[in-house]
């Protein structure tokens, strides 16, 4: 693991945990204590601000640079998303184009040191063709990013509502399968998008997502 993608490492472990220590970042990194605090040293150089309270923690809303990525990398970036099938999506749509933004700035550092367009963008894009299985993963991460509950009904249309805590989504071949813990956070389930007949974001709300049970063994729910 190179420096780089140790520090965009350590920013996604205190960031899915809340609040991380020195020796569990090192023990997960296979490198020394030292390491771990120059390691932290530099990302408060980076202006990614880290403080220490019962573990080194991130203020909210942390936003992490792009690293190591040259200009040909962010304008291939910029292409897929544009011709994106979930582009079709309203909410989808919304995420890429702030996405599409940020990359767009780090662009503007990149020409100044004289480097040229490898994608031309035209101004006008053509979302693809729409799926039903778009509209259900868009809702789930709707739900990730307000931190909200969802109740699913998986199978029949007259089978029972289950309030689920939005976890992960497990992209098997081209298939998107929605890891969801269940409402006491005790274990989790996988669900083919396929096999939700419903889903539904509640006004019930969650601190963070148990992220440690997508390590165990989850089972899959037959509907």
């Amino acid at each position: 693991m190179t420096k780089a993608e140790r520090l965009i490492y350590l920013v996604n472990m205190i960031k899915n945990r809340g609040s991380v220590l020195v020796k569990d970042m090192a023990a997960e990194c296979g490198v020394s204590d030292r390491t771990i605090y120059r390691d932290l040293n530099s990302l408060s150089r980076m202006n990614i601000p880290v403080y220490y309270q019962n573990g080194y923690r991130l203020m909210r809303d942390t936003d992490v640079p792009f690293m190591d990525l040259s200009l040909e990398d962010m304008q291939l970036i910029r292409y897929c998303l544009r011709n994106n099938p979930l582009y079709g999506d309203p909410f989808f749509k919304g995420r890429f184009r702030i996405i599409d933004q940020k990359m767009l700035e780090k662009e503007k550092a990149h020409k100044k040191n004289g480097e040229g367009d490898f994608f031309i963008f035209d101004a006008r894009t053509e979302p693809m063709e729409q799926k039903r299985g778009t509209e259900i993963l868009s809702r789930f991460l709707m739900a990730v990013f307000e931190r909200r509950k969802i109740a699913v009904r998986a199978g029949a249309d007259n089978n029972p509502e289950t309030v689920y805590v939005p976890l992960a989504v497990r992209v098997r071949g081209n298939r998107p399968i929605l890891i969801l813990a269940d409402n006491n956070k005790l274990s989790a389930v996988e669900l083919d998008v396929d096999d939700i007949h419903d889903m539904r974001l509640t006004a019930e709300t969650f601190d963070r997502r148990p992220t440690q049970l997508v390590a165990v063994e989850t089972t899959h729910k037959n509907g």
